[in-house]
């Protein structure tokens, strides 16, 4: 068994040492619970990579939708934006709007839950109760503030947590099935205005005189 180490934040304490982590033995379903919320996350998170990858493409935008990112997102609220913004507005895109946008709505809902059991100390686990408790600290740029936050999660909430996450993913898949195809890639491409002759475009700025 580890030595237990906790420091204070303000009035809050940390366990940095000792706890679930570090005395395993006694809390394999805990931890269980957690890499299942973490594993199932970082999956569909990545599906939604590959989605934005295969959509978000200059030749799937043009000036009028004016869809087109760059550069790929990095924050998940910046993923889901993104993703979002294709799915409303790119007319080839219209047939998976409805599930497309349901899932990520749903999965935005979980984001915050998520971080504080991605981001958070999982520091006590009672398995009589099968409870865990996660202490997190937030930074909030507006205030410029750090919170603390302790939160005790049922193991029956975590399973659910993965539960939903794997639901959003599978509706996901029955998307990404049809839109992966060469079919449904035709569809997303934009037509370009012809590009008038530079001679064209000087004569209208002369006549313009």
């Amino acid at each position: 068994m580890a030595n237990h180490y906790v420091v204070e934040a303000g009035d809050h304490k940390y366990r940095l040492q000792g706890g679930p982590i570090d005395d395993h033995a006694v809390s394999t379903e805990a931890l269980a619970a957690v890499g299942r919320v973490a594993a199932s996350w970082a999956r569909m998170e990545q599906h939604i990579d590959l989605i934005l990858i295969h959509i978000n493409k200059a030749q799937h935008s043009d000036e009028i939708l004016d869809l087109y990112s760059p550069r790929h997102p990095g924050t998940f609220d910046q993923k889901i934006k993104l993703f979002k913004r294709y799915f409303n507005r790119h007319p080839g895109l219209e047939k998976f709007k409805a599930p497309a946008i349901d899932a990520a709505i749903g999965l935005k809902r979980l984001a915050e839950d998520r971080n504080a059991l991605i981001h958070g100390i999982v520091e006590d686990y009672n398995p009589h109760s099968q409870e865990i408790t996660i202490n997190v600290t937030k930074y909030r740029p507006k205030d410029e503030v750090f919170v603390s936050i302790s939160d005790v999660w049922p193991i029956r909430r975590l399973h659910a947590h993965a539960d939903i996450v794997n639901m959003a993913h599978n509706q996901l898949c029955d998307v990404s099935r049809k839109l992966f195809s060469t079919d449904a890639v035709q569809q997303l491409q934009r037509s370009k205005l012809p590009t008038r002759p530079w001679w064209r475009r000087l004569l209208d700025h002369y006549r313009g005189q």
